[in-house]
C-alpha cells in the first residue's frame, strides 16, 4: 500500500530498490540503494524534495522525473532530518517514562545522586 508520513519519508537498501506504490513524506522524500532502483507501474512519489540515488548516482524518481535538479535541496534535507533527530534526542533528555506507561517531565531531583558523601572542593 502507499507510504504517507507527516515528516520525511527515508528509503534505504543495502542492495537493490524495487518500489512499486506511492511514497509522499510532507517534508519530502528520500531514497538510497546500493545496488540498483527499480519501479514498478503504481510507483509514484511526492512532496519535493524528491531524490533517488542508485550506487551514489542520481536516478530519475518514479513517474519519470529527475532528481538532478533537486540537488539544492539536498542541503534542506540533510538539515530537516539532522534537526529532527536532535529534537528526538532532546525529547529523549526531557521526559521520563514512567514503570505504568505514562511519561513525565523530567526535573532536577531526577539527576541527583547521593551515597551519604559530601563532596568538597
Amino acid at each position: 500500500g502507499p507510504i504517507k508520513s507527516g515528516g520525511l519519508v527515508s528509503l534505504v537498501a543495502a542492495n537493490n530498490l524495487v518500489q512499486n506504490s506511492a511514497v509522499f513524506g510532507a517534508k519530502g522524500v528520500s531514497a538510497r540503494a546500493g545496488g540498483s532502483v527499480a519501479f514498478g507501474a503504481q510507483a509514484t512519489s511526492g512532496n519535493a524534495p524528491v531524490s533517488y540515488v542508485s550506487s551514489g548516482v542520481r536516478v530519475a524518481v518514479p513517474g519519470g522525473g529527475s532528481s538532478d535538479s533537486l540537488a539544492s535541496n539536498d542541503a534542506v534535507v540533510t538539515l530537516l532530518t539532522l534537526y529532527d533527530r536532535v529534537l528526538d534526542l532532546q525529547r529523549d533528555e526531557i521526559f521520563i517514562t514512567q514503570p505504568d506507561g505514562t511519561t513525565r517531565r523530567k526535573t532536577n531531583a531526577d539527576a541527583v545522586v547521593g551515597e551519604e558523601v559530601v563532596c568538597r572542593p
